[in-house]
């Protein structure tokens, strides 16, 4: 929620800017795909992917931004839908510059045709009510709606109640030269001091997990997971890490009083640094981190620059 409201505040204010990289559209939609796949998959859902017509080898525009679209398409798909299977469509039209074209197809409870004006704006949900079943801030379409736009597009859905909806968004991407575009995740060169460091990553959701295995593994880190401050306290005890990547609020222990029982407790990690990863950025939260004995603090949702930036720093340092 608090993510959400930063973002929609920085849109309002004009503050978002556009960082665009040259990618390669299908190999990153796929990619993308695999984030959610976990949580399909316990819900019985099917994801597939299909491309229609041709899609060049590479693109420009803001990857992080049509990721952060298309997430949150695939999540709500997810959400709405007990059965069947969600289908992404990738089109590509090389006028008007190149547009990507990106729908999100499911077969879940659909939307009545007279509430369907409401779904894009701000703290809007189709249902209302205080005993609504599905959760959620009512901005994620709102915000994605101002993103597309900042990125020279449209958004819109097809939807038939009980019969599933169509999420489908473009974007102004011309196409490059393949040797221009970049990965999910920017590599870090293979001679880097934390190339081959030993992380330890901390997490209560497991696709969050995932999200940052996959930004880091093509970089050649070693990567041990834990998904409570409980079980991550075990194994800081157990083994000696370079780096430990920490969430703040899990259930049972959290991250800052597993920070604090590491430095007391741990031989191995007492010295090792801790970088905080969570979506609480205000002052006061940063500097509670730094009080439980964490070293610095990587913002949720994760730039793959900012972490990869991070724990090339610190998975190099030897000292508190």
């Amino acid at each position: 929620m608090v993510n959400d409201i930063l973002d929609f505040s920085k849109l309002d204010a004009g503050r978002i800017e556009l960082d665009s990289h040259a990618f390669d559209p299908l190999a990153f939609v796929t990619e993308t795909i695999e984030l959610v796949a976990g949580t399909a998959k316990q819900k019985g859902l099917a994801l597939t992917c299909e491309v229609e017509g041709e899609l060049p080898m590479a693109v420009l525009a803001d990857n992080a931004r049509v990721r952060q679209v298309l997430l949150n398409l695939l999540g709500n798909a997810i959400k709405f839908s007990e059965v069947g299977q969600i289908n992404v469509k990738l089109t590509y039209r090389p006028e008007a510059g190149g547009v990507l074209g990106v729908a999100v197809s499911d077969r879940g409870i659909g939307i009545p045709c007279d509430r369907v004006d409401r779904l894009f704006r701000r703290f809007s949900q189709v249902d209302g009510s205080n005993t609504r079943k599905y959760g959620g801030s009512g901005l994620g379409l709102a915000i994605s709606k101002a993103l597309v736009e900042l990125m020279g597009g449209e958004i819109g859905v097809e939807s038939r109640e009980g019969e599933g909806s169509t999420f489908g968004f473009t974007v102004a991407a011309p196409s490059v030269k393949p040797s221009q575009s970049e990965p999910f995740g920017a590599q870090l060169p293979k001679d880097t001091p934390g190339a081959a460091a030993r992380i330890l990553l901390v997490d209560d959701v497991a696709m969050m997990r995932e999200l940052v295995r996959l930004m880091l593994l093509p970089s050649g880190y070693e990567i041990t997971e834990a998904s409570n401050g409980a079980e991550a306290v075990g194994v800081a005890l157990s083994a000696p890490f370079d780096l430990i990547l920490m969430d703040l609020q899990m259930p049972g222990m959290d991250g800052q009083a597993a920070t604090r029982a590491i430095r007391a407790a741990s031989d191995l990690n007492g010295k090792t640094p801790i970088v905080a990863l969570s979506a609480n950025v205000l002052p006061i939260h940063i500097a509670d981190c730094l009080e439980a004995g964490m070293n610095d603090h990587i913002r949720k949702p994760i730039s793959p620059d900012e972490l990869l930036t991070k724990v090339a720093r610190w998975s190099g340092a030897n000292e508190v």
